[in-house]
């Protein structure tokens, strides 16, 4: 449903409903969600510009009509991107604008559709919504240092069928790129100095590459085993 102030989508997999900010999905378009609650996957197109609005009732059967709940809804999802189809995302953890713009323009022309936050709390929605093949934290992202990290220590409690969907990186100011002992301790695949961001894609590519050599060997020994 679409109209004035959005879009409300309904989880095929549990009925919870969402509303979608206008101008968040262009007219037409199609994209992917993953259901927040259930993590359902699923896609919609977002409807042709002008169609009228009408209202809706979430899972528990109370109408969403209030101007408090939509602007509550409207400020919960305005970090939210979702994901077209056809593209992989990335999330970008960096404060420094000009970092982060770095950043940001060497995934894009790796075709990486690419969320790009500031504070911890966009950053850990968009990780609970979205299946993110990639993910690039500064270790001071938050203000504190990387063992205090909020979006670090998230990624080192996901259950490893999740986190292993992922490729995580985390900048540092101090620590070497491609320092094995300090991505062990932080439960990241890579560390990059920001000093090498201008070679972002070839690191990128090689661990990346790695990555998808080594769980392919233990995919295989896990079907050999008979525990896949």
């Amino acid at each position: 449903m679409a109209g004035e102030d959005g879009m409300v989508l309904v989880c095929e997999g549990c009925d919870a409903s969402f509303r979608i900010p206008e101008g968040k999905v262009p007219p037409g378009k199609t994209v992917g969600m993953t259901c927040p609650k259930c993590w359902h996957r699923s896609s919609f197109t977002a409807p042709s510009a002008g169609n009228g609005w009408t209202e809706t009732e979430d899972s528990s059967g109370d109408v969403v009509e209030s101007a408090s709940a939509k602007e509550d809804e409207r400020k919960s999802f305005s970090s939210l991107v979702f994901a077209e189809e056809e593209g992989e995302l990335a999330l970008i953890c960096v404060e420094d604008p000009q970092l982060q713009g770095q950043i940001q323009k060497a995934l894009e022309l790796m075709e990486y559709q690419v969320i790009a936050v500031k504070e911890p709390h966009e950053a850990l929605k968009n990780l609970r919504m979205h299946t993110c093949k990639l993910v690039m934290v500064h270790e001071a992202f938050g203000g504190g240092g990387s063992e205090r990290n909020p979006v670090l220590l998230y990624l080192e409690r996901l259950p490893m069928s999740m986190r292993r969907e992922m490729f995580a990186v985390m900048l540092s100011e101090r620590h070497s790129t491609l320092d094995s002992l300090m991505a062990f301790i932080r439960s990241v695949n890579m560390v990059m100095n920001v000093r090498h961001l201008p070679d972002l894609e070839g690191f990128l590519r090689q661990g990346l590459a790695d990555h998808q050599r080594f769980y392919e060997v233990f995919l295989d020994a896990l079907r050999e085993s008979g525990r896949v």
